[in-house]
């Protein structure tokens, strides 16, 4: 729906009753911008698409002063005389409306020019009303609060992927949206939405966006701010859990700092853990997509760095019952789901009760994280619920002490310079020890597998007809 005025909308006007349509009249759906008074010989001075109130009250002048005026693509011409008949059949040659009023034409001209400037000045007070307001806003909460107030529309602030951070979710039709640029400095994108009926004017849906992106400007602050405070309880949060697994408790100044920061250390505490498997990842990428998903889960706890990854945890004053576990679980799933490009694994433990069993919980969800993967025979998701002899087989070759003794077992393979003795003895450990099996997976001769063993052989100083030797070796392999 446009809201752009014509000179018939102005000839509507109240002022102007009594205005007499003197010639041009097949103009009278011209676009009207603005109202001028204009002196004689000024015309070529006016402002393109504005109603002229001529101040001459000469016939001949006011002829003489079409042509330029409607060059000037006029609006109208407003006169306080009577015109020539030559005067007439020019304004109707130039489809230029003449129009006779016989009223003080500064007020009118004033009357016209606030009616059809009035949508740029509601605008204006519409914006210094939230200007005012949004002073005191400084939560995603209360900026879409405020706006909607201003606006009289409820509002919506949305994240990265349309994350509802407040206000209402989903985006029903007539929705009208204000973003911050993507990969703006500072923060991730955010988004207000305003769910206003369809069918508004232009100009309600340029003052509407006007008074969103002033809400845009204090949650960019709101973003600025949360982002040095998450970081620096990131550091504060790190470094007071890693006092909680070293001691197992907390006493004193750090209990204090972990009430203020939101941690839940009474009750059965069900601890999740997750890490992205390509150590080379953005962390702070990955980690503002794990709390928006956190967000989206409903979870609103917080997310603690650890050395491979993050861990939360929530708890309950009963235990969980298994239903509530494998809730849990689901949900974790759904969130490592959700951040599938990342490539995030994670582990879910058990419940366990109080302080040290929260230490219990965090240490099985990191040993299933560790586990957990994408690779082929790991899962993107593993639990304590799942708990079998492949689980302990997997937390075997990804202990850190078994990785370091297979990193000391096969450096010399690792150092070797040919790099590919480490891949020719997994595969041949893989293919049960057969050299032609082997051959055929790497691509290459069988003669060059034997004398590639025979390298390992040396290199280790270790039997490969062993059947010890190779369980050891497969495991070493398989722990790298």
């Amino acid at each position: 729906m446009s809201d752009i005025a014509t000179v018939r909308d102005v000839l509507a006007l109240s002022d102007l009753a009594g205005a007499e349509i003197l010639g041009g009249a097949t103009g009278l759906d011209r676009p009207a911008h603005d109202a001028h008074i204009i002196a004689p010989h000024a015309e070529r001075t006016v402002p393109e698409r504005s109603v002229a109130f001529l101040t001459s009250g000469d016939s001949l002048a006011t002829e003489l002063s079409l042509p330029g005026l409607a060059e000037r693509q006029t609006a109208a011409v407003i006169v306080d005389h009577d015109v020539l008949v030559s005067t007439r059949w020019l304004a109707d040659r130039f489809g230029l409306p003449l129009v006779r009023l016989p009223a003080d034409r500064w007020e009118t001209a004033l009357a016209v020019r606030v009616h059809l400037r009035r949508p740029l000045a509601e605008r204006g007070l519409k914006c210094a009303d939230a200007a005012a307001r949004l002073a005191l806003a400084d939560t995603p909460s209360s900026v879409a609060t405020t706006l909607a107030g201003v606006l009289g529309h409820p509002v919506s602030v949305l994240g990265p992927s349309g994350v509802v951070l407040a206000g209402p979710g989903g985006e029903p039709d007539g929705t009208i949206t204000a973003s911050t640029p993507p990969g703006r400095e500072g923060g991730s994108r955010l988004t207000c939405a305003v769910h206003a009926p369809s069918g508004l004017s232009d100009s309600h849906v340029e003052t509407i966006r006007a008074v969103a992106g002033l809400g845009l400007l204090r949650l960019s602050a709101w973003a600025a701010r949360s982002s040095l405070s998450a970081a620096w309880d990131q550091a504060s949060q790190g470094a007071l859990l890693t006092h909680l697994l070293t001691t197992g408790a907390l006493d004193g100044p750090r209990a204090e700092q972990a009430v203020a920061l939101g941690w839940q250390l009474e009750g059965f505490h069900t601890a999740v853990m997750v890490r992205p498997e390509d150590a080379r990842v953005d962390r702070s990428l990955v980690l503002t997509a794990l709390q928006n998903a956190l967000v989206a889960a409903g979870l609103t706890v917080p997310a603690v760095p650890m050395a491979e990854g993050w861990v939360w945890w929530t708890s309950t004053p009963a235990r969980p019952t298994d239903a509530q576990q494998a809730l849990r679980a689901n949900e974790v799933r759904q969130i490592v789901a959700d951040l599938a490009e990342h490539d995030i694994a994670a582990g879910v433990a058990g419940a366990d009760y109080g302080i040290a069993g929260l230490v219990r919980a965090i240490d099985d969800a990191a040993r299933l994280c560790r586990i957990a993967g994408h690779a082929p025979g790991r899962r993107p998701v593993e639990t304590a619920s799942d708990a079998n002899p492949r689980q302990y087989l997997l937390t075997a070759v990804t202990d850190e002490q078994a990785r370091h003794r297979a990193q000391l077992l096969l450096e010399p393979l690792r150092s070797a310079a040919d790099d590919a003795l480490l891949d020719t003895l997994n595969v041949y450990l893989l293919s049960e020890c057969s050299t032609a099996a082997a051959a055929r997976r790497l691509g290459v001769h069988r003669n060059s597998v034997l004398k590639r063993l025979d390298r390992i052989r040396s290199l280790l100083g270790v039997d490969l007809d062993d059947d010890d030797t190779r369980l050891a070796l497969r495991i070493a392999c398989r722990a790298l």
